[in-house]
């Protein structure tokens, strides 16, 4: 399985049948990803300055609004999908991977 991974051009991540808040989970993920950086000279991520994920960094009612948001992250990350071994090489060995929920 390893090398039809990384040999495919594009490797399609179904996740299971979308739910009411897959959408959320999604777009808050893609905005937290906008937000960040990789430094390579210190191997972190750091939070780029004056971004909503800076704002609710230091600031706990900015954090509690997003409630939703996490909770939506929260369904999503714990599918079944997350809990299978050869995720790791579906993710990690492919070129490029389109990872969605689709009904």
């Amino acid at each position: 399985m390893g090398n039809i991974y990384s040999n495919a051009s594009n490797v399609v991540v179904w996740l299971g049948p979308s739910s009411h808040d897959s959408s959320l989970a999604v777009e808050t993920l893609k905005s937290i990803g906008r937000d960040v950086e990789w430094v390579d000279e210190n191997l972190e991520l750091r939070v780029k300055a004056a971004t909503r994920i800076a704002q609710i960094h230091n600031d706990n009612l900015a954090l509690r609004e997003m409630e939703q948001s996490w909770v939506a992250i929260r369904e999503l990350i714990t599918r079944e999908w997350f809990t299978r071994l050869w995720i790791f090489q579906e993710i990690g060995l492919a070129k490029n991977a389109t990872v969605g929920s689709w009904t």
